[in-house]
Protein backbone atom coordinates (compact mmCIF):
# COMPACT_ATOMS: atom_id res chain seq x y z
CA UNK A 1 0.00 0.00 0.00
CA UNK A 2 2.81 2.37 0.86
CA UNK A 3 4.32 1.95 -2.62
CA UNK A 4 0.95 3.01 -4.08
CA UNK A 5 0.67 6.07 -1.84
CA UNK A 6 -2.12 4.63 0.31
CA UNK A 7 -2.16 6.09 3.83
CA UNK A 8 -5.26 4.29 5.13
CA UNK A 9 -7.26 1.19 4.25
CA UNK A 10 -10.52 -0.01 5.79
CA UNK A 11 -12.10 -3.36 4.88
CA UNK A 12 -15.53 -4.28 6.20
CA UNK A 13 -17.88 -7.22 5.76
CA UNK A 14 -21.45 -6.26 4.88
CA UNK A 15 -23.97 -9.04 5.45
CA UNK A 16 -27.17 -8.62 3.43
CA UNK A 17 -30.14 -10.79 2.43
CA UNK A 18 -28.51 -10.99 -1.03
CA UNK A 19 -25.29 -12.40 0.40
CA UNK A 20 -22.10 -11.09 1.95
CA UNK A 21 -20.17 -8.19 0.42
CA UNK A 22 -16.72 -6.81 1.17
CA UNK A 23 -16.38 -3.04 1.23
CA UNK A 24 -12.87 -1.69 0.72
CA UNK A 25 -11.90 1.94 1.35
CA UNK A 26 -8.51 3.34 0.35
CA UNK A 27 -7.28 6.78 1.36
CA UNK A 28 -4.33 8.46 -0.31
CA UNK A 29 -3.29 10.73 -3.16
CA UNK A 30 -4.31 8.24 -5.88
CA UNK A 31 -6.34 5.26 -4.63
CA UNK A 32 -6.72 3.95 -8.19
CA UNK A 33 -2.94 3.49 -8.27
CA UNK A 34 -3.26 0.52 -5.90
CA UNK A 35 -4.64 -1.76 -8.59
CA UNK A 36 -2.31 -0.34 -11.24
CA UNK A 37 0.72 -0.91 -9.03
CA UNK A 38 -0.38 -4.43 -8.13
CA UNK A 39 -1.17 -5.31 -11.74
CA UNK A 40 2.31 -4.31 -12.94
CA UNK A 41 4.27 -5.52 -9.90
CA UNK A 42 6.83 -8.32 -9.89
CA UNK A 43 6.83 -8.27 -6.08
CA UNK A 44 6.08 -11.72 -4.61
CA UNK A 45 3.64 -10.34 -2.00
CA UNK A 46 1.75 -8.32 -4.63
CA UNK A 47 1.40 -11.39 -6.83
CA UNK A 48 0.15 -13.52 -3.93
CA UNK A 49 -2.28 -10.79 -2.83
CA UNK A 50 -3.60 -10.38 -6.39
CA UNK A 51 -4.16 -14.15 -6.61
CA UNK A 52 -6.01 -14.07 -3.28
CA UNK A 53 -8.23 -11.19 -4.47
CA UNK A 54 -9.07 -13.22 -7.58
CA UNK A 55 -9.80 -16.37 -5.57
CA UNK A 56 -11.91 -14.70 -2.87
CA UNK A 57 -13.63 -11.92 -4.82
CA UNK A 58 -13.30 -12.95 -8.47
CA UNK A 59 -11.63 -9.61 -9.27
CA UNK A 60 -8.71 -9.58 -11.68
CA UNK A 61 -6.56 -6.65 -10.54
CA UNK A 62 -4.80 -6.59 -13.91
CA UNK A 63 -8.01 -5.35 -15.57
CA UNK A 64 -9.70 -2.07 -14.64
CA UNK A 65 -13.22 -2.40 -13.27
CA UNK A 66 -16.07 -1.34 -15.55
CA UNK A 67 -17.44 2.16 -15.12
CA UNK A 68 -16.05 5.19 -13.34
CA UNK A 69 -14.22 5.16 -10.00
CA UNK A 70 -16.31 5.76 -6.89
CA UNK A 71 -16.98 9.40 -6.12
CA UNK A 72 -16.82 10.82 -2.58
CA UNK A 73 -20.13 12.50 -1.83
CA UNK A 74 -19.87 13.05 1.94
CA UNK A 75 -16.83 13.22 4.17
CA UNK A 76 -16.64 13.97 7.89
CA UNK A 77 -13.47 14.47 9.92
CA UNK A 78 -13.54 15.35 13.61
Amino acid sequence: MRRSGITRQVVSLQRTPMGDFVNVFFEGDDPAAVMKTMAMSDNAFDKKFAAMVMEVHGIDVTKPPPGPMSEVTVEYNA
